[in-house]
């Protein structure tokens, strides 16, 4: 699905957590540590998955997809971008505060 896609892209995966996934791997969160994670047409990132990425950011921490054990973010700029207006998508319910 779109959601497994996105958190194991952002988030990494371990050994087994899926179909075809047959060695660990860093998502974008974890490689970019003591760098920056540029987020790019962040307003399109769907409503639902949202709250995966501001979990994420609002803890510091991220956990693989399909895992309990979780990894400490250091060292993380992340930047983000997009063409859309996000107050008006806040005030429309689209875009998560």
């Amino acid at each position: 699905t779109d959601a497994t896609t996105f958190s194991v892209e952002l988030f990494g995966a371990k050994k087994g957590a899926y179909t075809g996934c047959s060695k660990d791997r860093k998502g974008k969160f974890e490689l970019a540590q003591g760098g920056t994670l540029f987020l790019d047409e962040i307003g399109e990132i769907p409503y639902q998955m949202q709250s995966i990425l501001l979990n994420a950011i609002q803890n510091k921490e991220i956990t693989y997809f399909n895992d309990e054990k979780s990894l400490k973010l250091k060292h993380l700029r992340i930047i983000s971008a997009t063409n859309k207006n996000l107050i008006e998508a806040v005030n429309k319910g689209e875009f998560r505060e």
